[in-house]
């Protein structure tokens, strides 16, 4: 692809993904017409390799615009598979929560489980895992625990502890020492 046809590329998947994520699309929230060198393909191909399917399908179904068959059947595809796994993600969230609560585990949960909520759909913000902070303490419980769980992630990732370093410890964590914890999804 030469350099031309690339710019015009990247500058028209940039559009859409804006478009994409824009609150209340309306009628006048349209693509302006797809610049002949670029192409169906290449835009969906981008929109995959940044997990921005759903979003650019968002704004390519208010466009007007219509890409060949076989790109707009896979485009919708890509993007009912992050509806999917979004759901499925949510009741592994709900059972995480659930199992931290019977144990009196307290957690805080981390990037993308608070950034999808500011998506105009949270199922537009594709997660490849779930990540909580928990209290080093409760290691050991919460091991045993997640794996009598049915929660539907591969094993997971027992980071490293985090030295939890602040002039004043917050309440919630009255330990010095927190663990990570990032569940992937299978």
């Amino acid at each position: 692809m030469d350099k031309i046809k690339l710019l015009h590329t990247c500058e028209y998947f940039l559009y859409m993904t804006r478009l994409g994520i824009r609150e209340n699309l309306t009628e006048e929230d349209k693509l302006p017409e797809k610049p002949k060198d670029v192409e169906w393909k290449a835009l969906f191909r981008l929109s995959e390799l940044h997990s921005l399917a759903a979003v650019t399908f968002r704004a390519l179904q208010t466009s007007g615009l219509r890409p060949d068959e076989e790109t707009f059947a896979a485009w919708k595809k890509a993007a009912e598979i992050c509806v999917l796994a979004d759901t499925q993600q949510l009741f592994a969230w709900e059972e995480l929560k659930d199992l931290c609560a019977e144990k009196g585990f307290r957690f805080l949960p981390l990037k993308g489980l608070r950034l999808k909520y500011l998506y105009p759909e949270a199922s537009l913000r594709l997660m490849g895992d779930l990540d909580i902070l928990y209290e080093k303490i409760d290691f050991r419980s919460l091991k045993r625990r997640w794996k009598s769980s049915v929660i539907p992630f591969k094993n997971p990732v027992w980071a490293e502890i985090i030295r939890f370093l602040s002039a004043r410890p917050s309440p919630m964590w009255k330990c010095t020492e927190i663990c990570c914890l990032r569940f992937l999804r299978s």
